[in-house]
């Protein structure tokens, strides 16, 4: 009797939390936190009560977040609780004088001959709750907490940079985040916070993705112990991850019609990848969706975009270091370039090998010294109406294979209509696309939380991933395929394996195996146009760019077989020209000529490729692929014999 008369004060207490915790709005939440936080501190109410709350605040229906979000909240209201238990009773002292916390702001005591004067308001709520530093021992700041000026309490990660010289970042960041501190004390409020002493530490990132096995972004952290973890760029970010809707409202409207839509369920899958590419072991990598008509290809990047947030593309109209500065801000995420065409093709070349190799270029700074290179894991979905190879051609530059399994052309056109395949009862294509659009408007970034929830959870990648996409990848290849096609099979089997793994966490909506077929589709597509999987394609683009110089150029070649040669005059001769055995032409090219056939590749690469085609004379009695050319040229001379087919 005696037992159960202690515990029923506590299980009444229970009772009317959890009822109360029915009624608890955004308005209200701060405070109810912070009793229950009281309770579990002071040991009122144990952890499986706790639970109990944090459960009726989850399912209240006022939108106040998800359980993890919650038990983060409750977690950190627990925390400052204890630290103001162990706030010292003098105050903090600064440089410029005495402050104290109080529950309605921040008081300040400046120094005078006898000791302080009496204390004057300067700023709302505001403190230090933690000490930040990165895991290379640099980037080292402070995690503070401050009230806007609607009362509501946001955190911020201050950078140590910021309070260099007289702290004008930090004031105009405070500032423009709403804590409207009085006028006049802006060396106070910066004094304060660099002053107040913390016990508490921190790990931050100025990049998102993983540290450790926590998962940051610019709002939230995934992982266990994630409040330990925080975001704390040192310049202006530029990601737009957010959320509207619920995640059912994204499957019902958006994901579930990529269903019989090969190119934009892949290009889904894509916007999962990039957080599996660390524990993949694989380098970045994009696919770049192509055709020049209005086939919908926009839209699948806008619903691949809809896992993580609104409008989280932009264009390519961009310095390829400012893209740098983007992927930077998408680290081991996805990131979104559309319309190709509106950047030049010395962007676009530079920017394929960057974003897939991870690394932004050296760049020295004021001082003369190198500054430190950012670096990143990406996948990229670029669009545009024109293909890489395309637009390089354009600019007079060439296309290397390396870009080309790097950022992986992909046709948009190849299905029933354009880029779709099923329009799911519309009418027709545009239809379709302004439904999904408006769509992807309303139902955003429900998708890519759900995702980093789960795979921050233990098991939620598993250990065996690379195997897996290994796997995923044999049963794409072709026979014979070239070490170029399967690099490229290796990344389409980590797109599928995402999709996979997304429908798995109950992310998607889709049936198991609709990711890893669709990925196969566009892989078929992607071989197909890259001309096989012999890994021929560069001698074939030099042969191209061969027979385009011989066609083209013709009167830079010195014509053998006019009788009187001497009477014409070849303006920036690079070679002769004579009839060759079956009635055709035969072309001799100096040595230091070759090059000039094929711009952009190397004597070797052009020399391989004609011999493999049988277009080369066959090597000299020294084994050398160059010759002694024959006396009708003039002067003895080395080079070589070209017979076009």
């Amino acid at each position: 009797m005696t037992a159960t008369a202690q515990t029923n004060p506590v299980n009444e207490l229970l009772a009317e939390l959890t009822t109360q915790a029915q009624g608890v709005t955004l308005a209200t939440y701060q405070d109810f936190l912070h009793t229950v936080a009281l309770l579990v501190v002071d040991g009122t109410i144990d952890p499986i009560q706790r639970e109990s709350v944090i459960k009726a605040l989850t399912g209240n229906g006022h939108e106040l977040g998800g359980k993890r979000l919650i038990t983060n909240a409750l977690t950190a209201a627990e925390k400052q609780i204890k630290r103001d238990m162990e706030t010292p009773q003098g105050g903090i002292k600064g440089g410029r004088g005495l402050y104290s916390l109080r529950d309605n702001g921040v008081w300040y005591s400046k120094p005078t001959k006898d000791g302080y004067s009496e204390p004057v308001f300067i700023s709302p709520h505001l403190k230090v709750i933690a000490e930040t530093y990165d895991t290379a021992d640099g980037n080292n700041g402070r995690f503070i907490e401050f009230k806007d000026t609607r009362g509501r309490l946001k955190t911020w990660a201050m950078p140590a940079i910021f309070a260099a010289g007289d702290g004008t970042e930090i004031a105009k960041y405070l500032r423009n985040a709403g804590l409207n501190y009085v006028y006049g004390f802006d060396k106070e409020v910066i004094d304060y916070l660099l002053s107040s002493e913390v016990t508490d530490l921190m790990t931050c990132s100025d990049r998102t993705g993983w540290v450790n096995d926590v998962f940051v972004t610019p709002k939230i952290t995934y992982g266990e112990n994630a409040e330990s973890y925080t975001y704390q760029p040192t310049s202006a970010i530029d990601n737009k991850i957010g959320q509207a809707g619920k995640l059912a409202d994204w499957q019902a409207n958006v994901a579930r019609y990529a269903q019989g839509n090969p190119l934009m369920m892949v290009n889904t899958s894509q916007a999962f990848a990039g957080t599996l590419l660390k524990k993949a072991g694989m380098m970045g990598f994009g696919l770049h969706d192509w055709s020049s008509s209005t086939d919908g290809k926009s839209t699948t990047l806008k619903i691949a975009c809809s896992v993580w947030g609104s409008e989280f593309w932009q264009q390519w109209l961009s310095t390829s270091v400012g893209i740098e500065g983007s992927a930077y801000a998408h680290n081991d995420l996805f990131l979104a370039l559309d319309e190709i065409g509106e950047a030049t093709a010395q962007t676009v070349s530079a920017t394929a090998y960057a974003l897939a190799n991870g690394e932004g270029k050296r760049r020295g700074g004021r001082d003369g010294n190198a500054k430190i290179t950012k670096k990143w894991r990406v996948v990229f979905l670029s669009t545009g109406e024109k293909s890489l190879d395309t637009l390089m051609k354009e600019a007079g530059m060439v296309t290397r294979a390396g870009q080309e399994v790097r950022m992986i052309n992909v046709r948009s056109d190849a299905w029933k209509h354009g880029a779709f395949n099923d329009l799911h009862g519309m009418e027709n294509g545009s239809v379709f696309a302004e439904m999904l659009e408006a769509n992807t408007k309303r139902y955003y970034g429900t998708a890519g939380d759900a995702w980093l929830y789960a795979i921050t959870q233990p098991g939620g990648i598993p250990d065996d991933i690379s195997q897996s996409v290994d796997a995923i990848r044999e049963t794409m290849l072709p026979e014979g395929a070239s070490g170029q096609v399967r690099r490229v099979a290796r990344q389409f089997a980590l797109i599928a394996y995402a999709g996979e793994l997304a429908t798995k966490h109950g992310i998607t909506g889709w049936k198991e195996g609709d990711a890893t077929a669709a990925a196969k589709e566009c892989f078929d597509l992607w071989v197909d146009d890259f001309g096989g999987a012999d890994g021929k394609r560069e001698h074939r683009q030099v042969l191209e760019a061969v027979e385009s110089f011989l066609f083209a150029s013709i009167s830079r070649f010195h014509d053998l077989r006019v009788s009187d040669n001497s009477i014409y005059a070849v303006k920036d001769r690079v070679g002769f020209v004579r009839s060759g055995v079956d009635g055709g032409h035969e072309y001799l090219v100096p040595a230091t000529e070759l090059t000039k056939l094929a711009e952009g590749y190397s004597r070797e690469q052009i020399i391989t490729a004609l011999r493999m085609a049988g277009m080369l004379n066959e090597p000299g009695k020294d084994g050398k692929s160059a010759i002694v050319l024959p006396r009708a040229v003039g002067k003895q001379m080395k080079g070589f014999i070209i017979t076009p087919k």
